[in-house]
């Protein structure tokens, strides 16, 4: 099963813990405004932005499950039931360098991030690497790797 935009946003609108978009769903035409626009619809919880800035072959590496999702299925699925699980979400990107060739872009960030899941409080500092595909004039998020580092002693 692949899940497109469309349900994404009616996932979300049946689950209490995600918001619904006040904003149009539309992954941004460069493609660092598409990686900020991923983590501000994260700290919203809405389910239906996340997917607009996914390509159908997206990647992420996801710190709560320690492992790789691959694909718009794996990837949405695990999206929405995390979203049910999660309040509460702070993202901060900051030292973001944007590389591009042609129509494949890459990023390096640093991801300072707090949320609350399963009532609990974390917080993680993460490097973070994307890259993006230009996709019918917009850049959606092809891999998604954060790194959570421990707290310093």
């Amino acid at each position: 099963m692949v899940l497109s935009p469309q349900d994404w946003e009616r996932a979300g609108r049946n689950n209490r813990a995600i918001q619904e978009s006040t904003r149009p769903v539309n992954p941004a035409k460069n493609p660092t405004d598409t990686l900020l626009s991923f983590f501000a619809a994260l700290d919203r919880l809405d389910a239906g932005a996340l997917g607009a800035c996914c390509s159908d072959g997206m990647a992420l590496v996801d710190e709560i499950s320690r492992r790789w999702l691959r694909g718009r299925a794996e990837v949405g699925t695990y999206l929405l039931q995390t979203l049910a699980a999660t309040e509460a979400v702070q993202s901060k990107l900051g030292d973001i360098h944007c590389k591009q060739k042609g129509e494949t872009a890459w990023i390096t960030a640093w991801l300072d991030q707090n949320y609350t899941f399963g009532g609990k409080q974390h917080s993680i500092t993460a490097p973070t690497t994307a890259v993006l595909q230009l996709e019918e004039g917009r850049w959606k998020l092809v891999l998604l790797h954060a790194l959570p580092l421990a707290a310093e002693a």
